[in-house]
């Protein structure tokens, strides 16, 4: 869409309510889902009463659910989906020349009658069906900055955590968890999520923002939604930062012991800020709370619970406290304070 020669008047709304017409030509990287929509996709399927996908791919079962935002420059779109298939193929998820197939409501569903293929609950939409199904893997949101602003991402996404289906956050640099998004991004996205809220997202379609929000608060309400979001972009952030630690650590291993020790503190301190966003984002934690509970492993090791969600580390909870991993960090449940080799850095 993006070389379609003829030149394509796309309506928008700007900042002030008003409709405005730009042109975009051959080549714009401005063109959206929204013009293909109505340049491509309709014209071509209106007359065979089936989906894009159905009439010009070789279509089958999805290995990954696309999240995405209409508004979106198809530029910035396509270039995400690009770095989300060689990050999979890297990361062993593709394997050789076998299809990465994934669902894209733009050109997977009916565009020619979209309200009918919809229904009246949108849980059994074709949203959730793809979600729900076997077949799907994983969901990939794109552009998170944009996708959280959006209704229909957030149902996805809640569909996604009640179907136990890892999501991946992509931009155009890359995927989050892979560690191939710049931490200048990460620190932007962790603004737009610290004080966002899913209700205030918005919706084109008023019939279809009323079918979401019932949906929603079928499944928790938006106060729950909220809370799974920020975990999720934490996690995110976190699988992302394990690359610069074993970066850090690795290069102080062949350095000066001390810098060891150092890079050591650095992650605690990550893995204990953590914690108390943690701490601060669970249902029991009150407005006027200002610092993280304390709370002992189970195990009995005397260690507190830091960055692991029930332990002081994986290698304490496998062993029952027998041993203890190179993530511990040793923080004492006493005191609060960290191990020998840390605590001399403090």
């Amino acid at each position: 869409m993006i070389s379609h020669k003829a030149v394509w008047d796309c309506g928008r709304v700007d900042s002030h309510g008003v409709k405005v017409v730009d042109q975009k030509g051959v080549g714009s990287m401005e063109r959206n889902m929204y013009d293909a929509g109505k340049y491509i996709i309709r014209k071509k399927v209106v007359c065979f009463d089936a989906s894009y996908a159905e009439l010009r791919t070789d279509y089958g079962f999805a290995d990954a659910f696309i999240s995405h935002v209409w508004g979106e420059s198809a530029y910035v779109t396509l270039q995400s989906i690009r770095k989300l298939k060689d990050s999979q193929r890297q990361n062993g998820s593709v394997v050789g020349k076998l299809p990465f197939r994934v669902w894209f409501c733009t050109t997977c569903n009916n565009q020619s009658r979209v309200k009918e293929e919809l229904g009246a609950d949108v849980h059994h939409s074709p949203f959730a069906q793809v979600l729900r199904s076997p077949a799907c893997q994983k969901v990939a949101m794109i552009s998170p900055f944009k996708a959280l602003r959006r209704k229909w991402c957030n149902f996805e996404f809640c569909i996604a955590m009640e179907s136990e289906k890892p999501v991946l956050l992509v931009t155009s640099e890359g995927t989050v968890q892979e560690g191939e998004v710049a931490p200048k991004t990460l620190n932007e996205l962790s603004k737009v999520v610290s004080d966002f809220k899913c209700e205030t997202a918005t919706c084109h379609n008023k019939d279809d923002e009323a079918l979401i929000n019932e949906a929603v608060d079928r499944i928790g309400g938006y106060i729950a939604l909220d809370r799974t979001l920020r975990k999720t972009f934490m996690q995110a952030i976190d699988e992302a930062h394990k690359f610069t630690a074993e970066a850090q650590l690795r290069i102080s291993v062949v350095g000066e012991p001390a810098l060891q020790s150092i890079t050591k503190l650095h992650i605690a301190q990550s893995h204990s800020l953590h914690n108390i966003i943690k701490s601060q984002s669970s249902p029991a934690c009150q407005s006027t709370s200002t610092a993280a509970t304390v709370e002992a492993c189970p195990c009995g090791c005397g260690f507190q619970v830091t960055w692991h969600d029930s332990h002081c580390c994986g290698t304490c909870r496998d062993t029952s406290g027998d041993k203890h991993g190179p993530r511990c960090d040793k923080v004492c449940v006493k005191d609060g304070e960290s191990s020998a080799a840390v605590k001399v850095f403090l």
